[in-house]
Parts: structure tokens; sequence; C-alpha cells
């Protein structure tokens, strides 16, 4: 199903936990050499100068390769299918480049897929009449048409291990929610919040669930999760629903005013709460995110102080909070420590590839392969 070398991907994220293990002195580098050499990565990745040159270049060849063919074909009546075979030939160029020339997150396969994935999503809006301004239409396509372009993101993030698609995805699943629900009925749009709540929070504990076992999917997952941590926050966000309510029903009223400042300001708490408990940085991080949020909300509907005054009160309070969690933490208390992240990360996949060669060494002969698992 993935378009790159499996065993190279996985080699790769077997070395970002060497490089991690060799800082933290984990490993030695002759432990680390070693596994550079039992581990090869030949992918074509180089650094992020080249990756952004060669993916300005690859825009425009896109560009410049549309625009040519469209003066080819004129597609004014079959735009659609015209899309579909711009996709198709993006697909088939990144295919082409991975096959050959083994790039990888070089700029050329990223551009080309995210073209790709472009070129669909516009094919199926043209196809359902996006575009077409008929005021006097009963059927609303926004909804089906970022339900397809939730599937088209979710599968060439599948084929192509691509986390920015994977986000796309469940940005297009959000919304294909918000227009299915929210553009039925009056009841739909009051149950809108919840609905998205739901969605919010089903598409994390599926990316939670695999999480474990899908080694290669593990940074694409580890997004989904942070955007659906951040979604079912927002659902329930008070300036959200604020601004919903009065556009839909022209009124706000007292119930919804306190279940959104409840929200608004639980939320943060719960994740950070659930973090701590946890040792989970993912919600550690979330959960400052959204606080952040929080006050930011706080400060549109009531003023307590001036700008300056209050980003001079918030900079003094997180500093102090920051040298004196510093300074508590020299010392690892309770599971949290202010080492770095290279010290107190798992390294599932690491441990595996160790064990193999400790039992390799001691027995004198191959490892049966179980260090080398795929998750």
């Amino acid at each position: 199903m993935i378009a790159y070398n499996k065993e190279w991907l996985y080699n790769s994220y077997v070395m970002q936990q060497a490089v991690e293990a060799v800082h933290s002195g984990c490993i030695g580098r002759e432990r680390y050499e070693q596994l550079k050499a039992d581990k090869p990565v030949k992918f074509y990745s180089p650094n992020i100068y080249a990756t952004i040159a060669l993916g300005l270049l690859t825009v425009v060849i896109v560009a410049f390769a549309t625009g040519l063919l469209a003066l080819i074909f004129q597609p004014e009546k079959g735009a659609a299918i015209f899309c579909v075979f711009l996709g198709g030939l993006c697909w088939g160029a990144a295919e082409l480049a991975i096959a050959q020339n083994a790039h990888y997150n070089s700029g050329v396969d990223n551009i080309l897929v995210w073209a790709a994935a472009v070129f669909f999503i516009f094919a199926a809006a043209i196809g359902f009449g996006f575009f077409d301004y008929n005021p006097g239409r009963q059927w609303h396509p926004e909804g089906m048409v970022c339900l397809l372009s939730a599937l088209v993101c979710a599968f060439l993030s599948v084929r192509f291990v691509d986390a920015i698609l994977s986000i796309a995805a469940v940005l297009a699943l959000m919304l294909s929610a918000y227009f299915m629900v929210g553009a039925t009925t009056t009841t739909g749009s009051a149950i809108l919040p919840f609905a998205l709540m739901a969605v919010s929070a089903l598409v994390f504990i599926f990316a939670n669930k695999y999480t474990a076992s899908l080694v290669l999917y593990r940074t694409c997952l580890r997004y989904v999760k942070i955007t659906a941590l951040l979604l079912f926050y927002a659902a329930g966000n008070y300036f959200m629903l604020q601004r919903f309510n009065t556009l839909v029903f022209m009124k706000f009223g007292a119930a919804a005013v306190a279940f959104g400042w409840i929200w608004t300001f639980a939320i943060p708490v719960v994740y950070l709460f659930w973090g701590i408990k946890k040792k989970d940085i993912l919600f550690l991080r979330t959960s400052l995110i959204v606080l952040a949020t929080a006050v930011v909300t706080f400060k549109l509907y009531h003023h307590v102080l001036s700008q300056e005054a209050a980003l001079l009160l918030a900079g003094i309070v997180l500093i102090a909070a920051s040298y004196s969690l510093i300074r508590f933490l020299h010392v690892p208390k309770g599971g949290f420590t202010f080492a770095p992240d290279a010290i107190v990360t798992d390294r599932p996949e690491l441990d595996k590839v160790l064990t193999g060669h400790l039992i390799e060494h001691a027995s004198g002969g191959t490892p049966s392969g179980k260090g080398d698992g795929w998750g």
C-alpha cells in the first residue's frame, strides 16, 4: 500500500531514534555506526534548502504543464474529467519519482502528491456543481464535496505517508459534518457543535488506537490526534458557539452562554490534567495552546486590562512559572524531568533492534528477526 520502500522507511525511523539515543548518551558512537551500517536508508532526502528549491521548481513545472495542457485540450465542458486527468498525471509522476529515484520528502514527491489531491478535489467540486450559482437549488453539494475530499486526502496520505494530507483529511471530514448536519434542519443546526465534538472524538480514538501498531504512520497519526484535540475544543469554544448561534438562530441564550464559557476554560484544564496523569506530552502541549486560546477568547468579550498590560503580565507569569518548574524538575520528580526530550522519549523500535543485536552477539549467529519487527 505504501509507495516508498518499507524497509528503508522503518530503518529511517529507527535511525531517528538512534540519533536521539546518541545525543542523550544512551548508546555510543560505535554502536550508532553499527546500526547505520545494518539499517541503511537509501532515500533521496536533501537538506531543507534543496527541498524548498525542488518544491518550488516542481510547482512551476506543474503550473506550466497545466496551462499548456489546458491550451491544447481547452476543456470548457469537460473540466472535471480534465482535473482527474491532471491529478492522475501528478500521481503517476510522484510514483515514478519514488520508484526510479527514491525521492522521499525531497520536495518533488510532496508537491506532486499535493497537486494530485488538489486536482482530484477540484474534479469532485466541479462534478457536483460546487461552483455553479443556483440560489434556488434544494440540494447543497458542499457536504459531499468535503466528504470526497476527506477520502482523497486520506487515501493519498496512506499511500504516501504524508502528514499534511492527514491533517487535511481530518479538516475535510469536519467540514463535511458541518455542512451535512448544520445545513439540514434547525434541529441539525442545534446539535451541530455536539456532532463536531463526536466526530473529533472518534477521529482521536481511532488514531490513538493504532499509533503504537502502525509504526510507519506514527508521525501522521500524531498530527491527526493533535488536529482532533484542537477541533474538539474549537467545537465548544465560546467564540465559535456565539458566532454560529447568532448567525443561525439570531440569538444566544443563557444556557448556551454558560456552556460556552465552561467549555472554553474547562477543556484546557482537562487536557492538562490528563497529560500530567498519563505523562503524555501531546496533551500537555495541546493544553497550552487551548489555554492561550481561552484567554484570547475571554479578552475579546471582557476588557480587564489593556493589551500592553495583559501581555506584560502574561510574560511575567510565564517566565516565573518556567523558571520555577526548571528549578523544581532538575531532579526528576514523579516521572517528570527537565531533561531534553531525547532522554525521556520512548524508543521502542530502537530497543527492538538493539535487543536483536544482543541476541545475535550472545548466540554468535543471526538473530531471528524479532528485533526488526514492523510494530
